[in-house]
């Protein structure tokens, strides 16, 4: 699945690279069919970003996957809500605790009833019920 993801990244990037204003229709359904609808970003780039770090994090390479997302947040300082979720993974897999909540918490405010606000909290309650976050650490913003 993630090489197929990052195969329609590939095509997305020659699409607008050809100056095509919209990213191919069969694109557009093939992502919408596994649950990535396009129609949740404003910009093609950041959608782009998003999909070529779903793909990293897929192949547990959590490194460019954070690059990836902290390039899509550089190109749009109000990103769909999703990123801030999709950040948090990347830094729960890294066990940067502290970032991860960071964003867990920027999903929160961004979004507090989405699609994964639940999921966020219970993880949110983990995270605090473990330990490893201080007071301190739980309130700083993400980096």
């Amino acid at each position: 699945v993630f090489a197929v993801l990052l195969e329609l990244a590939v095509l997305g990037v020659t699409s607008i690279l050809n100056h095509s204003p919209r990213i191919p229709p069969a694109i557009v359904r093939t992502l919408s069919d596994i649950g990535l609808p396009f129609s949740l970003y404003r910009d093609a780039n950041i959608w782009l970003i998003n999909l070529i770090a779903l793909a990293y994090f897929g192949q547990q390479q959590f490194a460019q996957a954070e690059q990836a997302y902290l390039k899509a947040l550089e190109l749009n300082p109000a990103p769909p809500a999703e990123i801030y979720a999709r950040m948090a993974d990347v830094y729960l897999a890294m066990r940067d605790y502290s970032q991860a909540y960071a964003y867990m918490q920027a999903y929160l405010r961004s979004t507090p009833e989405g699609r994964f606000a639940d999921a966020i909290r219970a993880r949110m309650a983990k995270i605090e019920a473990s330990g490893v976050l201080t007071k301190q650490q739980a309130d700083e913003p993400p980096q």
